[in-house]
């Protein structure tokens, strides 16, 4: 069985993709309307405001801030960040261990 989903707005709010989205099963990392992309061991966020954002991971895992390479913390569930307007962040999501044994952690 499917659902289909009518819309007769001109313009949609972003929260009811991402609530129909989640009704479908999908995974919503982030509930705020910045610039997003994932995929199985990465994660990048572009502030389109400035604030707190809060990103929900799939699974426990470890994280690590790609341009400081700095391990965030290990078996975290969600990722806490403030930040500012127009800046980006890119995580690392995975074993630690991956990346120390590759010489890419300082």
């Amino acid at each position: 069985m499917a659902t289909s989903v009518f819309c007769g707005v001109p313009v949609i709010p972003t929260e009811i993709f991402r609530d129909i989205a989640r009704s479908a099963g999908v995974h919503i990392y982030c509930d705020t309307d910045d610039v997003f992309d994932a995929n199985d061991f990465f994660i990048m966020i572009h502030a389109s405001t400035s604030g707190r954002k809060i990103i929900k991971l799939k699974e426990k895992t470890d994280v690590i801030e790609i341009f400081q390479q700095k391990i965030l913390g290990k078996n975290l569930k969600e990722i806490r960040l403030d930040l500012r307007k127009g800046r980006t962040a890119v995580f690392f999501t995975g074993s630690s261990v991956i990346l120390e044994q590759n010489g890419l952690l300082r």
